[in-house]
């Protein structure tokens, strides 16, 4: 009988009295709260930064310097070609650059995109090029490329208009 005795007392020890159960209850209850609020919080964060809008990146615009007109006229000849972008068939073709910063270009994937506008400049002694694309699924999709004369190649942004994101590109010389 004191075996039974000591066992209903050393039971009834060990079970936590109904106050302590209560502050587990209450303590549980506020890291659930904490946790959800948290969870709301970073998740409104992501949402509100991804709705921001993303926007081409632009070159300021400037003119050639004019000790190094010769050689930039150079340089900017050699712009006349096909070009395809490494990452697919996407091909721009550039005619008759002139000294003032126009180019005449078509844009291909595979069939002919609408060109809006396009041009060349001289930034910082870079020689930019700007094709926009004005056409379904592409109204005011953007290329800014830099040319890379010595490694005969066109690199730089492509702001794709519909889904708002700018993607890093790279064109080489087909002809």
């Amino acid at each position: 009988m004191k075996a039974n005795l000591k066992n209903q007392h050393q039971g009834n020890a060990s079970s936590p009295p109904a106050a302590k159960k209560n502050n587990i209850r209450w303590i549980s209850f506020f890291v659930i709260l904490v946790t959800l609020i948290a969870a709301f919080l970073f998740y409104n964060r992501q949402v509100s930064s991804a709705d921001e809008e993303v926007k081409p990146e632009v070159v300021r615009e400037t003119s050639p310097a004019p000790a190094a007109q010769a050689d930039l006229e150079t340089i900017v000849k050699k712009l006349t070609g096909r070009w395809q972008r490494t990452d697919g068939g996407y091909i721009i073709e550039i005619k008759n650059p002139s000294p003032d910063g126009k180019i005449e270009a078509a844009y291909f994937n595979p069939n002919p995109i609408h060109v809006g506008r396009s041009g060349w400049q001289n930034s910082a002694g870079k020689i930019i090029i700007t094709v926009e694309l004005q056409d379904a699924n592409y109204p005011g999709s953007l290329y800014t490329l830099e040319f890379f004369h010595q490694e005969d190649i066109l690199r730089g942004t492509y702001f794709q208009a519909v889904e708002k994101v700018n993607y890093d590109v790279e064109f080489r010389r087909l002809n």
